[in-house]
């Protein structure tokens, strides 16, 4: 014992320490030592002091509770044998956090020589530093820690927290957002280069090694790195608070990336090549990791049929998306990504500072894919967020997507199932939105189905054959949400064409959402739309389509269009706060069937508009063809046109600046001899009876 406390003060001083009036404490799980877990010495410790881990497995959350304690093992003590770091583990048993820092600590608190695994919790699964914390990592093994929403490895992000990470591993985490490391905001994080980190193997939906928001370092040494030449998918940092000139030198990589397509299967094996359909990988998140991209040949994630689930195959939820891959399924019948009730399933990640592509040029496609029981409930850290969440991601396509049975819920007032916030130039194309619910712990919460957010000038998107229908909130809205920015004369420019929303309903009786929103300095097409059949109690939204305008005038355009039966008198409802000049808004509705015509809009506030009541409208009942047909069979497209429907052929071919889709949402052609219909669906005689896929 003499000499473990003769090297260990000599251990304490080289850590910039004073042994004076400190006491070491010894943790043994035989009952030798003082204490049998470290969190019973933390309680007992006082700063200054020191305890000494002895080999075993600790399965314990610690938390530093404030105390500028040294943690270690015996791996410094014993001529730096790393046997000690793989012997001496602290496992969190997917259930919560390891090591928590965030008590006002410095960085003469610090964790020494230990293998800190299986962590779970939404924020961060392995050592979690923030508020204000200083926090010493060295020699460590993180591994196999997993957090749902933000950082697997560790996560030093938030109110100045700062951690200086020596001669550590980091692997096998993986997170929602960043999988290994993720430093930003605190002052001076340091990663040492003369005993420089590895970070390797992690995985994140954005980011999956190492992400920096700050920097003191003008040079950052990696040892090892997943590859030898990371892009962003693997290293982030934020060129405005780095020194100039910064540059992170990675010594090795792990594998050498695959310049070819990939295929994954649910029953292959993440040791095949990926490289034909023979020999496919299991996981995607595998095939994202290993593909190299590249601008000139694009490369594809082939998703053989099945199941893809983390029960199932081990799938690493949610995925992320790499310049220039597309992700393409067999069929969006058959090819299904299953959320275990527990994940949210897409959330690629922003460009943030990186230069777009010229226009027009897509970055990548997600097409054929069923997203099915994904789940978000978010506490009140931000909002819940369904299948899902695109945040300044520019210049991509989602094409053939059924998105069903997902759930949110949260303590906080929003809910977004499917969200493209701050998101340019996109396509959103068959995607069919059903059998969705939103819940809350908190009413009333505004919910959104579809949220569809601008953030830049002239920032655009086109919507074709979208479906939907019977969503579902508990104690909140059901809408669909579009929302531009307050600059004119370049506002967000929006069409959707063949939409259909219909049968969504909202149980609340205070909450006005539901049907769709449009919101702030948007240019805005809704051509042959079908609204109808949603519900709710509420008389504070009497329609299903909400404009809510806070800072600059918008124009919704309505062409060939159905809005009837939507449970009021009243189709379109205008509303501006007070507080915010603007306007007037400009509305034009041309060869649409509106329920009681002009009389169907509604403003209150005293919002100034302009109606511009185009040719061709009518205030009928369409005739659609209902849930059932003759033979008492069910319809799959309940709201096709009867042979008898008014709306046949009353819609417009003339309108600028617009190429008609070439089907309807039926798949059936969108234009016969020369007409084309009111509504998402053209009328064809009916051939079979086809029934209802729900």
């Amino acid at each position: 014992m003499k000499t473990i406390i003769i090297l260990l003060s000599l251990f304490i001083l080289n850590s910039q320490f004073s042994i004076l009036n400190s006491t070491l404490w010894e943790v043994k799980q035989d009952g030798t030592g003082d204490f049998t877990t470290i969190t019973a010495g933390i309680d007992a410790a006082q700063s200054g002091d020191t305890l000494l881990v002895h080999p075993g497995i600790y399965y314990e959350n610690i938390d530093y509770g404030g105390k500028d304690i040294v943690i270690t093992s015996l791996f410094r003590i014993e001529s730096n044998d790393r046997r000690y770091i793989k012997e001496t583990v602290i496992d969190g048993g997917h259930s919560g956090r390891v090591v928590s820092v965030n008590s006002g600590e410095t960085k003469a608190a610090i964790l020494s020589g230990f293998t800190v695994r299986n962590g779970r919790d939404p924020y961060c699964g392995g050592i979690f530093v923030e508020d204000y914390t200083s926090f010493t990592v060295q020699y460590c093994i993180i591994e196999h820690n997993h957090s749902q929403q933000r950082v697997g490895g560790v996560k030093a992000w938030t109110m100045r927290a700062t951690v200086f990470l020596i001669g550590n591993i980091i692997r096998h985490n993986t997170g929602g957002h960043t999988g290994g490391v993720w430093i930003g905001g605190g002052d001076g994080s340091f990663l040492c280069n003369d005993e420089p980190n590895s970070i390797y193997h992690n995985y994140g939906s954005r980011f999956s090694d190492l992400v920096l928001n700050s920097s003191t370092q003008a040079e950052i040494v990696i040892d090892t790195m997943t590859v030898q030449t990371p892009d962003r998918f693997f290293l982030d940092y934020d060129d405005r608070h780095t020194p100039p000139g910064f540059e992170v030198i990675v010594n090795h990589g792990k594998i050498d990336p695959v310049a070819a397509d990939l295929y994954v299967s649910p029953h292959g094996c993440d040791d095949n090549s990926g490289l034909s359909p023979q020999e496919p990988l299991q996981r995607i998140a595998t095939a994202l990791i290993r593909i190299q991209p590249d601008r000139e040949q694009r490369r594809t994630i082939h998703l053989a049929e099945g199941v893809y689930s983390p029960s199932l195959n081990n799938q690493w939820f949610p995925l992320g998306m790499r310049d220039y891959v597309d992700l393409v399924g067999a069929d969006k019948e058959t090819t299904i990504l299953h959320g275990d009730d527990e994940y949210v399933l897409l959330i690629p990640r922003g460009r943030h500072n990186i230069p777009l592509p010229p226009k027009g040029e897509q970055i990548f496609t997600i097409k054929n894919l069923t997203l099915t029981n994904a789940f978000d409930a978010s506490g009140y850290s931000r909002p819940a967020f369904g299948a899902l969440w695109f945040t300044a991601v520019e210049h991509f396509t989602l094409e053939n997507l059924n998105i069903t049975n997902t759930v949110t819920a949260s303590d906080i007032r929003s809910h977004r199932l499917n969200q493209f916030q701050s998101c340019n130039e996109f396509t959103l194309k068959n995607l069919d939105i059903n059998n969705n619910k939103i819940c809350t712990r908190r009413s009333p919460s505004p919910s959104r189905l579809l949220t569809i957010h601008g953030m830049w000038y002239g920032d655009t998107m086109y919507g074709e054959n979208i479906r939907i229908r019977n969503n579902h909130s508990e104690t909140g809205g059901g809408r669909m949400f579009t929302k531009g920015v307050p600059h004119e004369p370049q506002p967000y420019h929006m069409t959707f064409a063949n939409l259909e929303i219909t049968n969504n309903s909202n149980r609340s009786e205070e909450v006005y959402d539901w049907g769709m929103q449009f919101t702030v300095g948007a240019k805005i097409r809704l051509i042959n739309a079908t609204v109808s059949g949603n519900r709710v109690p509420s008389a504070r939204n009497p329609a299903p389509f909400m404009i809510d305008n806070y800072y600059s005038s918008y124009e919704l355009s309505i062409y060939n269009s159905i809005l009837y039966d939507n449970g009021g008198e009243y189709q379109i409802f205008l509303s501006r706060h007070p507080f915010y000049p603007g306007g007037p808004d400009i509305i034009n509705v041309s060869h649409s069937l509106i329920e009681n015509g002009e009389d169907a809009i509604i403003a209150v506030y005293d919002v100034p508009f302009i109606l511009n009541w185009g040719e061709g409208n009518i205030d009928e009942d369409p005739l659609f063809v209902g849930k059932y047909n003759e033979f008492g069979d069910k319809n799959r497209y309940p709201y096709m046109l009867s042979e008898d429907s008014p709306a046949r052929g009353a819609g417009t071919l003339d309108i600028p600046d617009f190429d008609f889709p070439e089907y309807d949402l039926a798949g059936n052609p969108r234009k016969v001899d020369g007409q084309i219909d009111m509504g998402a669906y053209q009328y064809h005689k009916p051939t079979t009876n086809i029934e209802d896929e729900e």
